[in-house]
C-alpha cells in the first residue's frame, strides 16, 4: 500500500497514533461558545452507530512506539478524526482511495513511501486548532457517559486495556478565565461550546490554526479553514445571553488566529455564542474508528 503524509512535520507524531489495526477489537454493551461540526465526506456512506469520544487510556502511541498521554480523548466523524489534547483540538483528515492522487512531489508537505507497488493509498492532513493563552491547568474531563465501552489489544499492551468508556461531551473546564469549552456529539455532529460566566471576557479566546492551506473570513462572516484533503467552515458567529437575549458578534481572523468582536453584554449573566462548523473531506473508502455501542448495537 502506497501511503502519503500530508503536512508531514505535523503528522508523524499523532495522526497515526491508531491507525495500525490491532490483534483484536470489542465493542461491548453495559446493562457556552455553540458551533455544530457536521461531516460531509464525499463518496461515504452515513454511519448509524452512536458517535462518541473515546478516552485515551494509554492505546495510543506514536510512530516511535511512545505513549500520547497530552490527549486525552479522540472520535471519528466520517473521514475526519477528531483528537481532544491538552492544548486544543487536532483534526486529521482521511481519504483512503484506489486512485493514484495528483502529484505532489513538488510541495514539501507531501512524502510517498517507496512501497509503490499497490494502487491503494492513505492520504492524512492534520489541522490543529491550538487554544491561544489557554489555562495550563484547565482541567480536561467528560461527561455523559454512553452505555458502552471497548476493549483495545495492541502490541504494546497484549493483556488489553479493557472496558474504555465512550463520552457524549468533553468539557474544558477554566480554559479562560471564567470560560469553558464544551464538545458536543449531537445526531452525528460535534457542537463545540464556549461558555462565557460571570466575569469572563470573550476576548481572551485565541484559536490559532496551525498547518491549514488557508485561514480566511467567507464574504458572510464565517470562517474558511482549507486543507487539500477537507475544509472547516463556521458560519457566522451569533450570540445570545442564557436569558435569551441576543448579542451582537462576529469572527475576527488574524494571522491564521480566530476570535470574537462581541458587542455589548451583561457581565453577571452567562453568555454563549453560536457559529456552526460543517467539515467537508474523506473520500473513498473511509474507515470509522470513534463508535460505542449498547447492547443491542
Amino acid at each position: 500500500m502506497r501511503r502519503r503524509y500530508a503536512n508531514i512535520g505535523l503528522v508523524l507524531s499523532l495522526m497515526l497514533l491508531c491507525l495500525t489495526a490491532p490483534s483484536a477489537s470489542q465493542v461491548s454493551g453495559e446493562g457556552s461558545f455553540t458551533a455544530t461540526t457536521n461531516v460531509l465526506p464525499a463518496n461515504t456512506s452515513t454511519v448509524s452507530q452512536k458517535l462518541s469520544f473515546i478516552e485515551n487510556r494509554g492505546q495510543l502511541r506514536d510512530t516511535d512506539g511512545n505513549p500520547r498521554p497530552d490527549i486525552r480523548y479522540y472520535a471519528e466523524v466520517q473521514g475526519t478524526r477528531l483528537y481532544v489534547t491538552s492544548r486544543g483540538i487536532s483534526y486529521v483528515f482521511v481519504r483512503n482511495s484506489e486512485r493514484p492522487e495528483p502529484d505532489r512531489s513538488r510541495d514539501p508537505r507531501f512524502e510517498t513511501s517507496a512501497d509503490e507497488a499497490h494502487e491503494e493509498e492513505t492520504v492524512l492532513y492534520r489541522v490543529d486548532m491550538d487554544l491561544e493563552g489557554m489555562n495550563p491547568f484547565t482541567r480536561i474531563g467528560a461527561v455523559e457517559k454512553l452505555p458502552g465501552y471497548r476493549n483495545f489489544y495492541y502490541g504494546h499492551c497484549p493483556d488489553g486495556i479493557l472496558r474504555v468508556p465512550c463520552f457524549q461531551t468533553v468539557v474544558y473546564e477554566g480554559v479562560y478565565p471564567s470560560i469553558d469549552m464544551v464538545i458536543t456529539m449531537r445526531d452525528g455532529r460535534v457542537k463545540s461550546e464556549f461558555v462565557v460566566h460571570p466575569g469572563g471576557d470573550p476576548s481572551h479566546i485565541r484559536m490559532r490554526y496551525r498547518g491549514a492551506d488557508d485561514c480566511r473570513l467567507s464574504a458572510v462572516g464565517g470562517l474558511s479553514v482549507t486543507t487539500p484533503l477537507g475544509s472547516i467552515e463556521e458560519s457566522r458567529a451569533v450570540s445570545w445571553m442564557e436569558s435569551g437575549r441576543h448579542i451582537e458578534s462576529a469572527f475576527r481572523m488574524q494571522d491564521a488566529v480566530a476570535s470574537f468582536d462581541v458587542g455589548a453584554f451583561d457581565a453577571n449573566e452567562t453568555l454563549i455564542i453560536d457559529p456552526w462548523s460543517t467539515y467537508h473531506g474523506g473520500t473513498g473508502g473511509d474507515r470509522f474508528y470513534g463508535a460505542c455501542c449498547d447492547a443491542q448495537g
